[in-house]
């Protein structure tokens, strides 16, 4: 779900996306690929990942609501920063500072 709301941000954004399935054995998320390509300037690669990955038998709760208020492990973990990349973007491409740049986004699957 996550990575489908990115994909269609990006999308947005002029980028050609895809999905990078795990082999079905890993029992792991795939990985997003956004990328726009031009001929100018350095290529940038910019890192993410979209989620936290608790074992079946973990013996802490991944997480607990408290009045307005979610607690646990990886409850703010990395989407604050996938979302820091797409909105610095999105400010790049609107001044026109991604035109002719070669970016990829890679956002991986724990």
């Amino acid at each position: 779900e996550v990575g489908a709301l990115f994909r269609a941000e990006f999308e947005r954004l002029g980028f050609a996306t895809r999905w990078v399935d795990m082999p079905p054995a890993m029992q792991r998320a795939g990985h997003l690929v956004a990328e726009r390509v031009g001929t100018q300037g350095q290529r940038v690669l910019l890192i993410g990942h979209l989620d936290t990955v608790f074992e079946k038998d973990c013996p802490v709760p991944p997480w607990q609501i408290d009045g307005r208020r979610v607690r646990g492990q990886g409850v703010s973990d990395m989407k604050g920063g996938d979302v820091i990349i797409l909105l610095a973007l999105r400010a790049l491409n609107e001044a026109g500072a991604l035109d002719g740049r070669t970016v990829r986004v890679v956002f991986t699957g724990d």
